[in-house]
């Protein structure tokens, strides 16, 4: 078995059970959740579906991009150059993957409405990664509806990913957001462990009763994570 197999194992049986399902991930750490990302859920799903990331303005797309000319393993590159970028912002450039669509960035409620229009023409069989969608409630709060429905817009068995950082929606917008997922995943970091930092990664929330909460503690090791 390959290093890069085993890798997916790691997470595999609860990869399996988030096929067609919308997963919110719960990070403070963002190395630790673009490794999770990159190293485990993007391969796991990248030979079956067609691979969409949204990225919600320049100043994100400019970290991802960095990101992305950090990592030296050849097969996390090649799988990330056939990623489709929705990229909203003011800049259409894009090095990273291949450009499915640029939407000029105007108001959050109107970025939302256009990028509702480009999701729901994708199939059932897709899956898209959320990268600073979350921001659109910290520049304007009055989005809660909008983005309700964008997600009632979405093809009904597409799988999502949806990077949030901890701590930017309030208690009850948060307390909102969570009715839009079937899965809360959380990666928190711990105390250091021997001299190492240590994560705790799990279920935090899920309407899916084979999928319980239950958390794992892991070290991340050459980018991946490995089980303590």
């Amino acid at each position: 078995m390959s290093r890069e197999e085993e890798d997916i194992l790691e997470f595999g049986s609860l990869l399996s059970k988030l096929e067609n399902r919308r997963v919110r991930i719960i990070y403070d750490s963002l190395y630790a959740v673009r490794s999770l990302l990159f190293y485990h859920i993007l391969p796991y799903f990248s030979s079956e579906k067609r691979l969409f990331m949204v990225v919600y303005t320049d100043s994100m797309y400019r970290r991802l991009e960095n990101t992305y000319y950090s990592i030296s393993e050849l097969e996390v590159k090649e799988i990330l150059n056939k990623v489709n970028i929705i990229k909203i912002g003011q800049k259409e450039n894009t090095s990273l993957g291949e450009l499915y669509r640029f939407i000029p960035r105007s108001t959050p409620r109107e970025d939302l409405d256009e990028l509702k229009t480009t999701l729901e023409k994708l199939s059932d069989n897709d899956l898209v990664v959320f990268f600073g969608l979350f921001l659109v409630y910290a520049f304007d709060r009055s989005v809660i509806c909008d983005l309700f429905n964008l997600f009632d817009a979405l093809p009904e068995k597409i799988t999502l990913f949806d990077l949030h950082l901890d701590g930017v929606y309030d208690d009850m917008a948060n307390n909102i957001v969570t009715k839009l997922y079937d899965v809360i995943l959380r990666i928190k970091k711990e105390t250091e462990f021997f001299g190492e930092d240590a994560y705790l990664v799990g279920v935090e929330e899920s309407i899916l009763m084979d999928i319980p909460p239950s958390y794992e503690r892991f070290k991340i090791v050459d980018s991946r994570f490995t089980k303590i």
